[in-house]
């Protein structure tokens, strides 16, 4: 199947279900208090099962720790340069939590896995190198980085002090302990077999697996689409930022290393994925710009169905 048809199916699924919770909107079957509800429970449920699982589950090598390495240098990158372009924009203090979490945050798991599934469907290798660039490179900074940013922003009715201390209390949130705890048991244990312990993952895999569903919807719900032209800068800017600066940095790094072409390819794919919904999740739950920050998402997705298939060409062709 050809590529560009698998990216642009995988979007169109993703915006999709986003549409769909904007039609349950506009039916009056839910609003918009309701994807506070779900914001809340996406980030004290759901993901941080799914964080917990992907932590217990990863077993990387060396190389692959490499790779996640390159990911968080271009995800930490990418987030300084939304800095930039949220200052250049003169953004109050919410939109700038916005601006910078969508410059920095990709769907690297919601959209990218699905991807790397259809462009490598016979390449179980491929699939656990994008699992790992995600669990330990993109992952930690949005779970850990991303939650200091949206509360550090978000928390506009108090001082710089204040701020900082509402910042620093992310680090008793279940998103963190959820973090450290796989963390604690891989390294402590490898990867568990016991059958017991797997039926306990197994009944957090179903909070989990409603991770995504409960994304869109949140994310479907706050979406306004309204005065759209207002935020063309603000998207292009971002855009810029996510959908071509972080793929070309990542295939920059990765010359340091001998890889093979897929490794190269999926490196890129997992770059080049649009604006997160996780990032309007923070600012909706933390208190930044999240109307901003879905617009930006739902901007940079449409974008992607042009940009991914051109920058993974035009790099490929640079190899």
């Amino acid at each position: 199947m050809d590529i560009h048809f698998r990216i642009v199916s995988s979007i169109l699924v993703l915006l999709a279900l986003i549409c769909f919770a904007m039609f349950l909107r506009r039916i009056g079957l839910l609003d918009e208090r309701d994807g506070k509800i779900f914001s809340k429970l996406i980030t004290n449920v759901t993901l941080p099962a799914l964080i917990f699982l992907s932590m217990v589950r990863t077993e990387p090598s060396w190389a692959d720790v490499e790779l996640a390495g390159f990911m968080a240098i271009a995800t930490l990158i990418c987030l300084a340069l939304g800095w930039v372009v949220g200052r250049a924009l003169k953004a109050d203090a919410p939109a700038m939590g916005a601006i910078i979490l969508c410059s920095g945050v990709g769907s690297s798991s919601l959209l990218g896995f699905a991807l790397i599934a259809q462009v490598f469907p016979h390449n179980q290798a491929a699939m656990a190198e994008a699992v790992v660039v995600s669990s330990l490179g993109s992952m930690p900074i949005l779970f850990t980085v991303g939650p200091l940013i949206a509360l550090y922003y978000g928390s506009t009715d108090e001082a710089p002090e204040g701020r900082l201390r509402s910042a620093l209390s992310y680090f008793y949130s279940p998103i963190f302990l959820s973090f450290v705890a796989g963390i604690a048991i891989t390294l402590s244990f490898g990867v568990i077999e016991h059958p017991t312990y797997k039926s306990v993952l197994d009944g957090i895999h179903v909070l989990g697996a409603a991770n995504t569903f409960l994304v869109t919807l949140a994310f479907g719900l706050l979406l306004r689409l309204e005065a759209l032209r207002a935020t063309l800068v603000v998207a292009f800017g971002v855009g810029f930022v996510k959908l071509i600066v972080m793929p070309v940095v990542l295939w920059l790094q990765e010359h340091t290393l001998d890889l093979e072409d897929w490794q190269v390819d999926v490196l890129v794919l997992e770059g080049a994925m649009p604006a997160s919904t996780l990032a309007v999740i923070l600012c909706s739950a933390y208190g930044c710009d999240a109307r901003l920050g879905s617009k930006i998402v739902f901007f940079t997705t449409i974008a992607a169905i042009f940009t991914v298939p051109l920058i993974f060409e035009l790099l490929k062709a640079l190899q």
